[in-house]
């Protein structure tokens, strides 16, 4: 971040903001907000710096009161007069350090990312006239300073001595920049530049480059190249020309050769390190994990770790790739758990997330998570630590523990994969006690199971702490506890999802009408609901609408069958209407049918729809007939050939000996129980030798059916006394 402090606009580039020069004190009618800035210090173990800073929404309305260094005799900021200044301030810094003058210029002049992050620093707060709040230890009020002393506070500010320019000269993007000075913070400048190797004039950058679409990684192997040599590890068309390179430059070799022993203690556990990673076989060179160690702030200590000599490569991607038919599970999943979470992450998920994002990168995208080849090199990457799990003592009590739960052995796989980070959960200590939490909702372990197969971030700590308020909210709610368990159980993702969606969701069902009762049920049988984004459920009552309900049949419509809501209008919803148009059916016709069975809006067409209508075609109705019987009852498109459809026609013909076509004047005769009331009410018929229709035989209550067929006070039962 280069000194932005709207919210909105903080981006990921660093900024090593302290609280020592700051002072302020932002008018109390403002909206404020708290942001976390690391102190000054670059060591990774170092608590971070609270402030409190206004949060102005529109940078526009302050861009008129910037002070006079947004203009300085006639140059903007972007001049190339303020660059040179702002250069020559980078310069002296670099010199306080103990660099020479030389150096100290050429470092200052190869660091243009740098040096324009500070700029932008300064305009910023120029525009937003926060350089009043700023009091500085001898008194200088920083709003009257000239661009070259504003520039030489936003650098002290920075907290980086310097280090963070040179990195830069030397071929390191910002990021990559940032995580290195962290580890190099009580390194002094001056040995850090002798222990990478400067040769004269020409930087590392210049002479050891390569491109890597993959992000930034070290050189594969150690040799003197110049630009005009080929590149290491170079693929077809690479190129070493650093200024094509941008932000995907790589860290050369002699970074890792000339920074990282130290930082091992040894050059032995160096290279014992490197050729553990050789060993692993991937196309993935050894120097890139170790950036990954690095960039992702974890102690050098796990590379020297004797735990490591346990782990087993082989055995790992056995676990994670066999061969499984879940790999379109796997991508869906992986992609619903990304677009559903609207919580803070904590670390172990945003690491998930930036797995994820790496491997959607990749042509093919989540849908090849479970592939060895295109995976596995980056799960390495993303959890470096996996290299230290021994296979005996660790992975295999955990792959017994989650089978143990009733995850199949062959979709354990799918929780590792989806969850990285529980490969690194104690059993005892991390996963029992989270999965226990899940008693409130009397989750058993079958449900356990299938919990973590659906959703297995609920192991993650935001995930659990949203656990509790998502329970205490549907209290407030007053929804019933049975329906929260219910939705909790069978949707676990709505666990990721925060209060105030959940609140504005069930504030739309209210409006159509589904409260109370209703409310429970329609949050049991379709949690996912929840979890809809505004706009797209408004869509599909739109949608509804335009097909001729009103606001209530459409809230009924959503107390029934509220699948249909969480449909995607164009693949589902329109595909079934035209399914039916295509079957002879009006548009005239469709309010009715859609009144009569909503479901079928959500039904299969290929498995469920199309099947039954060729069924009652193939025992001599025509298509005709079939269209006039779902106009009349379009609750026959939901019954079973073989539970309901097939004995009751057969009964109809074979034992009642009626024609077929009796079913299409009377559709509903497939709705009555056969063996409740079809069957008992033709005997009493064929005892009295009567003739009647299937509406007249069907339709009247047991009273009136009485009072027709058997006069009045006759019971269907025989009396005890003729059964004697």
């Amino acid at each position: 971040m280069s000194a932005t402090i709207i919210p909105s606009l903080i981006s990921k580039s660093p900024n090593f903001i302290s609280n020592n020069h700051r002072n302020l004190n932002p008018n109390p009618n403002n909206i404020a907000i708290n942001l976390q800035f690391p102190s000054k210090t670059f060591s990774p173990i170092s608590k971070s710096t609270s402030i409190q800073l206004p949060l102005f929404l529109h940078r526009a309305t302050t861009s008129s009161s910037s002070s006079s260094s947004n203009v300085e005799n006639g140059e903007t900021l972007d001049s190339e007069s303020s660059i040179t200044e702002a250069q020559g301030v980078v310069s002296e810094i670099i010199q306080e350090a103990g660099v020479s003058k030389e150096e100290s210029t050429r470092i200052a002049s190869s660091s243009p990312r740098y040096v324009k992050m500070l700029l932008d620093g300064v305009r910023e707060l120029d525009e937003l006239s926060l350089w009043k709040s700023w009091r500085m230890g001898d008194g200088d009020e920083l709003e009257n300073l000239s661009l070259k002393k504003k520039v030489f506070y936003m650098a002290k500010e920075k907290g980086d001595n310097g280090k963070l320019p040179f990195l830069e000269s030397v071929g390191l993007n910002t990021l990559s920049s940032t995580h290195v000075a962290r580890y190099l913070a009580a390194e002094s400048l001056p040995n850090i530049i002798r222990k990478v190797g400067q040769k004269g004039g020409e930087t590392v950058a210049e002479r050891v480059m390569v491109r890597d679409k993959g992000g930034t990684r070290f050189i594969a192997e150690k040799e003197d190249l110049s630009p005009s040599k080929a590149m290491v590890g170079a693929e077809a068309g690479m190129t070493n020309k650093a200024s094509e390179v941008g932000e995907r430059r790589l860290i050369p070799k002699d970074i890792c050769d000339g920074i990282v022993p130290p930082l091992l203690g040894t050059t032995l556990g160096y290279e014992k390190f490197r050729g553990r990673i050789q060993s692993l076989k991937t196309d993935m060179p050894w120097q890139r994990v170790l950036s990954f160690v690095v960039f992702q702030n974890l102690p050098i200590s796990w590379l020297k770790s004797s735990k490591a000599e346990g782990f087993d490569v082989k055995y790992v991607k056995e676990m994670l790739f066999s061969d499984s038919d879940d790999e379109g599970f796997l991508g869906k999943n992986a992609r619903r758990m990304m677009t559903q979470l609207s919580i803070f992450n904590d670390e172990d998920v945003q690491q998930t997330l930036s797995f994820f994002e790496k491997m959607e990168a990749k042509r093919g995208g989540l849908n090849i998570l479970g592939s060895k080849d295109a995976s596995f090199p980056y799960l390495i990457e993303s959890f470096p630590r996996l290299l230290l799990l021994s296979e005996e003592s660790h992975l295999v009590p955990l792959v017994e523990y989650l089978e143990g739960l009733g995850v199949p052995k062959e979709r354990v796989r799918a929780i590792m994969l989806l969850y990285p980070p529980i490969l690194f959960y104690d059993i005892q200590r991390d996963i029992k006690p989270r999965l226990q939490a899940f008693g409130k909702v009397g989750a058993e372990e079958k449900n356990i199971g299938s919990m973590l197969l659906k959703y297995p971030w609920i192991l993650s700590k935001k995930i659990q702490e949203n656990y509790e308020i998502v329970l205490s909210f549907f209290e407030f709610e007053k929804v019933p506890k049975v329906s929260v368990d219910r939705a909790i159980k069978s949707w676990p993702y709505i666990l990721g999802c925060s209060t105030s969606k959940l609140k504005i969701m069930m504030e739309q069902f209210i409006r159509l009408g589904v409260k109370n009762k209703k409310l429970s049920q329609v949050i049991a049988s379709s949690p996912q609901l929840l979890l809809r984004k505004p706009h797209e459920f408004l869509q599909v009552v739109s949608f509804m609408e335009q097909l001729g309900f009103d606001e209530q049949n459409v809230g009924r419509i959503l107390g029934r069958c509220p699948e249909i809501f969480a449909a995607d209008i164009e693949l589902t919803l329109k595909k079934k209407i035209n399914f039916i148009y295509d079957f002879g059916m009006s548009e005239d016709h469709l309010p009715r049918i859609i009144r009569k069975y909503p479901e079928f809006l959500v039904s299969d067409i290929d498995n469920t729809l199309l099947p039954r209508m060729k069924y009652l075609m193939e025992n001599g109705l025509s298509k005709r007939d079939v269209a006039f019987m779902v106009r009349k009852f379009s609750p026959l498109l939901g019954y079973s050939i073989d539970e309901v459809l097939k004995p009751k026609l057969e009964f109809l013909v074979r034992t009642m000996e009626k024609p077929v076509s009796d079913v299409v004047k009377y559709p509903r005769y497939f709705s009555y129980s056969l063996e409740k009331k079809i069957k008992p009410r033709y005997w009493v018929l064929k005892g009295r030798n009567t003739e009647c229709s299937l509406e007249e035989m069907l339709g009247k209550n047991d009273e009136d059916f009485a009072t027709d067929y058997m006069g009045i006070g006759r019971m269907l039962v025989p009396p005890p006394s003729a059964r004697l």
